[in-house]
């Protein structure tokens, strides 16, 4: 701007936009009102405090299976294992393998939490309720965060069939501590987690988990 055939103009920097300040009045290189994202990882632009950001987000699946035995471990939840397939992960915070998981977040704030796990019980007796628990644990307080019930009839012909535990929430979780994905039971029953389903022309992912940062 403001150049001639002689002279070089001003060329502004780098991201600047040229702004008209009227009649008469010549235009100046400024800013822009929005600030941009420069993008350093997949995931969605949130606003807090003013200023934009990449949410951290964790979606993770299970591949296969996991089983839940032995006795009922309604105080002592334990970690979902098997929940290796990642979707997106997109500040390198989660880990799991096939007996355990664990997830930190990178800063305080709220967090959506959603699960969906599908799941089968091997009572056959009618009339029996096993109750299945998922949720967020935070590990060195041994605590729930966020924990879904579902219970199963056992049918008449002593089947349970397959059962969904849901889970949606809004929840606090703080930079520095761990948080593991877990599940626990109220029988001494065998609990069935599922990760994909057969039967159909397609697998279909049958188990979902979700931590997403909402501000």
């Amino acid at each position: 701007m403001g150049g001639d055939d002689s002279t070089a103009g001003n060329a502004g920097t780098a991201g600047q936009v040229l702004v008209s300040k009227g009649a008469d009045e010549a235009p100046a290189w400024e800013n822009p009102l929005v600030p941009t994202v420069a993008p350093t990882a997949n995931g969605t632009v949130i606003a807090i405090d003013g200023q934009l950001k990449i949410a951290q987000e964790i979606a993770v699946q299970i591949p296969t299976f996991f089983q839940l035995t032995g006795p009922a471990n309604v105080a002592t939840p334990i970690p979902i294992g098997n929940l290796t397939d990642v979707i997106i992960d997109n500040e390198n915070t989660y880990s799991g393998n096939a007996v355990t998981n664990s997830f930190t977040v990178s800063e305080d704030g709220i967090y959506q939490v959603v699960m969906s796990i599908q799941f089968t019980s091997n009572l056959t007796t009618p009339g029996d309720r096993p109750t299945f628990y998922a949720g967020v644990w935070n590990n060195a307080a041994g605590e729930w965060i966020a924990m879904g019930v579902q219970s199963a009839n056992v049918s008449d012909n002593g089947f349970t069939g397959f059962q969904y535990n849901t889970l949606t929430s809004s929840i606090s979780l703080l930079a520095g501590e761990v948080y593991s994905f877990r599940i626990a039971k109220t029988t001494g029953s065998t609990i069935t987690m599922y990760g994909y389903s057969s039967g159909f022309a397609l697998p279909r992912h049958a188990s979902h988990i979700m931590v997403k940062r909402l501000r």
